[in-house]
């Protein structure tokens, strides 16, 4: 055997072992994580949802995390606001706990996933959407779609129908450059192997989590396709005409705006005060979405306000509940 054919001889043992060992870790990682939700079937494919509070409570209040979050992402605030409602934390299709969809992932097409979802699992309307950044935008879209759902809604930084189209041109070419460059195939394969189950540690993880909620997430993380879903929801927003969202309803709203401002390091001090400057923008009219809106800046938080302010997050969702309750005379809980 000549030495070029032993170097690739020996090469093809070493990945097989590689891949045989993270697919074991996948197994174990997902087997012995306590998932403390369930897997629901709609249409193909499962996406998971985890309950808390009283279900027979209403309206029920939906959270919706932002790109590449997923449900261990409102660990911090759940357990509060079930104490007053019921409440489903969901992972969107590919990340989390939830299986891949072979649908675009436009924000159009993960509203309705969502409407599939709580149709699925049994849980009635009315709901209060809270989401943040990409769930915000899901969760307008959802109120666009589903008008007689959706009761009232907390937007959390939330992403803007027509944000990407109005950011600076830097920031525009910024974005397509790294998205671009992202190897999604090659995120894809390692994410459906399991390389990262063999080092679960390696997953980054927003500042302020939980502790149990970090656990969570970089193990489910570390067992899925999320880095490539990612990827592919922010492109398809970038990338996509969006429906034209004037009216969420005449609802209650709250909308939670950053104070600590987006800056990017190499780009002109001119050019990212003219992005927070269409950021803030933006946020004034997410408010205007609702007659009833009213907004909220988080002044000690940067984009991730239900991490570095949950509180503000917790208040703005019990004002909205109170407000649903008064309005259509929704008690507590229905027996």
């Amino acid at each position: 055997m000549s030495a070029i054919l032993m170097v690739f001889v020996v090469l093809a043992v070493l990945i097989g072992v590689l891949l045989s060992a993270a697919a074991l870790a996948k197994r174990r990682v997902r087997a012995g994580f306590a998932r403390r939700g369930r897997l629901v079937d709609v249409g193909g494919f499962h996406l998971y949802l985890r309950e808390a509070g009283d279900r027979n409570s209403r309206p029920t209040v939906i959270f919706d995390a932002g790109a590449g979050g997923s449900s261990p992402h409102w660990a911090g605030i759940l357990p509060e606001i079930a104490q007053d409602a019921h409440v489903i934390a969901y992972d969107r299709a590919g990340l989390g706990w939830s299986e891949s969809s072979p649908n675009p992932r436009t924000a159009e097409v993960m509203a309705d996933e969502l409407h599939a979802l709580l149709e699925a699992a049994g849980i009635p309307a009315p709901y209060v959407m809270v989401g943040h950044s990409l769930g915000g935008r899901v969760s307008t879209t959802y109120a666009h779609r589903y008008p007689g759902e959706v009761a009232g809604m907390v937007l959390v930084d939330a992403g803007h129908q027509d944000q990407f189209f109005r950011f600076p041109p830097e920031i525009r070419e910024i974005s397509a450059r790294m998205f671009r460059a992202m190897p999604v195939g090659l995120f894809r394969w390692v994410g459906r192997r399991g390389l990262l189950a063999l080092r679960p540690s390696l997953v980054p993880v927003e500042k302020g989590m939980t502790p149990e909620a970090v656990v969570e997430f970089r193990a489910a993380q570390a067992t899925n396709t999320a880095m490539a879903v990612t990827i592919e929801e922010s492109t398809s927003i970038m990338v996509t005409a969006p429906e034209q969202i004037t009216s969420v309803g005449n609802i209650p709203l709250v909308v939670l705006s950053h104070g600590i401002p987006f800056v990017y390091d190499k780009l002109p001090d001119a050019v990212n005060q003219a992005y927070e400057s269409v950021w803030q923008e933006l946020q004034s009219e997410l408010t205007a979405l609702s007659p009833q809106g009213k907004r909220i800046v988080a002044e000690k938080s940067g984009h991730n306000i239900m991490l570095d302010q949950p509180e503000l997050v917790i208040a703005a969702i019990r004002d909205v509940l109170t407000a649903v309750r008064q309005q259509h005379e929704v008690p507590e809980a229905i027996v």
